[in-house]
């Protein structure tokens, strides 16, 4: 017979939710976890969650045509995108209520380029 054990106490580190976020905004964002930085604030019991997210910027060159021919969402619908889902998978891991996401989009040098073939 298992019996189940209720007492004692589990304590997540302010560090330990700080990579959550940047784990999950890097996801969301479809970037390496390096290029997003967080910092949390307590906002009337609930998380305040706050991003430096760099962005690569999309070659515009004519050899990318394909820009021009196919809609690649917006900054700013990213953002908004990534800002539900940030939020939804932080309060399901973490159990912590979020308030608020704020990201600080930040350009960092163009897409890498396949190598030819």
């Amino acid at each position: 017979m298992t019996r189940e054990l209720t007492a004692g106490h589990t304590r997540i580190r302010t560090t330990a939710l700080v990579r959550l976020a940047e784990a999950l905004t890097a996801e969301a964002f479809g970037i390496d976890r390096s290029k997003a930085g967080a910092k949390l604030a307590d906002d009337g019991g609930r998380v305040a969650i706050s991003v430096n997210v760099q962005l690569p910027i999309p070659h515009l060159t004519a050899e990318n045509s394909a820009l021009s021919t196919s809609r690649r969402a917006t900054v700013y619908e990213r953002a908004q995108s990534a800002r539900t889902n940030v939020g939804d998978r932080f309060t399901e891991l973490s159990g912590s209520t979020v308030s608020r996401i704020d990201f600080r989009i930040l350009g960092s040098g163009t897409e890498e380029k396949a190598p030819l073939r």
